[in-house]
C-alpha cells in the first residue's frame, strides 16, 4: 500500500505505541484515540487525534476526554502544505505535548 497521508501511515506502519500511550480505534465512530497503556480502564484520559476528522481535510483536532466523558480541545493541527515527513513530525510533537498535559494533570490531582 502506498502511504499518501498521515492517516495511511498511522493505519499501516505505526506500531501503536508512543511515549507509553497506545492507539485504539473507536468501533462506532472510527476515531483514533491514544491512552496510557497502564490505564486500560481509561480512568486518566484519552487523547483523540484523528486526521481529517469530521470531513475536514488537512486538519487533526487533538481533544482530550476525561473519565467522565468531558471533551476539551487541546489543539488543532493544520497539515496543509506540509510534506508527509513534516506532517508526521508535527503530529507526534502535538501528541507529545498532549501526553505531557495528561500526565501533568494526573500528577497534580
Amino acid at each position: 500500500m502506498e502511504i499518501k497521508d498521515i492517516k495511511d501511515y498511522l493505519e499501516t506502519n505505526h506500531n501503536g505505541k508512543f511515549l507509553g500511550f497506545k492507539t485504539m480505534e473507536d468501533p462506532h465512530s472510527g476515531s483514533l484515540g491514544w491512552y496510557d497503556e497502564n490505564d486500560a480502564d481509561f480512568e486518566k484520559a484519552v487523547i483523540w487525534a484523528t486526521p481529517n476528522w469530521d470531513g475536514k481535510d488537512n486538519e487533526v483536532p487533538f481533544d482530550i476526554s476525561d473519565s467522565d466523558g468531558n471533551y476539551n480541545n487541546f489543539s488543532t493541527l493544520n497539515l496543509e502544505s506540509h510534506s508527509l515527513e513534516d506532517q508526521l513530525k508535527l503530529y507526534f510533537s502535538i501528541l507529545a505535548l498532549s501526553i505531557d498535559s495528561v500526565n501533568s494533570a494526573v500528577q497534580s490531582s
